[in-house]
């Protein structure tokens, strides 16, 4: 066995601590930047799939209200906007929801309506503080659209928005044609529903897009 030279075993090195440092911090590096993808991708489909519902759970709220707002005027003989139907501002003493200030056209959170389906009552629709929806059933209204109250145990709730940044903002009355679909003959007065859906946040806040949903009110012609 030939012996190994002077010179042959200076060229046999390991790897260094500095190496192996180096090397450490790379793999850290990596590790840090699979864990912060992780995260933005786990972020991102919660917050998608939260969006998702929401979305999901205003269309059959604005699904159910379509089909209420199709009561209001029903069984009226010449029904007419302010009489029989109004936007109104919310008031709630002793905890009873009531309209106030009704007028046949404008903005607000509380859209009354008569109906005669064998006594002539009211209901509605309201868009809470917190930018849910509720459905205000039949109930006696002597006195006009202002004479119903509604505590909270006879409110239903049609749409709730939680903890995000998105829900209804208001209730709209316009007077202008318009044509229900399925129904023969054209419309006077259409009601709007205008909500916010959020598309997502940055250090500003959530940012949100309009939505608006508008119904032809059939029996006001």
């Amino acid at each position: 066995m030939m012996p190994v030279s002077g010179r042959g075993a200076a060229r046999q090195r390991g790897i260094s601590l500095i190496s192996l440092m180096i090397g450490l911090l790379v793999s850290l590096l990596a590790v840090l930047g699979m864990m912060a993808l992780y995260r933005t991708v786990m972020h991102t489909t919660t917050e998608s799939a939260a969006y998702a519902r929401l979305s999901g759970d205003r269309s059959a709220a604005l699904l159910a209200a379509h089909g209420y707002l199709q009561e209001a005027g029903f069984g009226i003989e010449d029904a007419a906007p302010g009489t029989d139907v109004g936007i109104c501002a919310a008031s709630t003493p002793g905890g009873q929801l009531r309209g106030g200030s009704c007028a046949a056209s404008g903005t607000g959170a509380v859209l009354l309506w008569r109906v005669d389906d064998g006594a002539l009552r009211c209901a509605g629709l309201h868009v809470t503080a917190a930018g849910g929806l509720e459905y205000l059933p039949p109930q006696a209204c002597g006195g006009g659209l202002s004479g119903a109250a509604w505590p909270v145990a006879q409110r239903r709730v049609l749409f709730d928005p939680g903890t995000l940044d998105g829900g209804f903002t208001a209730l709209e009355l316009v007077q202008e044609p318009c044509q229900a679909l399925g129904v023969a003959g054209e419309g006077l007065l259409r009601a709007r529903m205008h909500a916010r859906h959020p598309v997502g946040a940055d250090a500003a806040g959530t940012e949100s897009v309009p939505v608006v949903s508008s119904a032809c009110l059939v029996n006001f012609r």
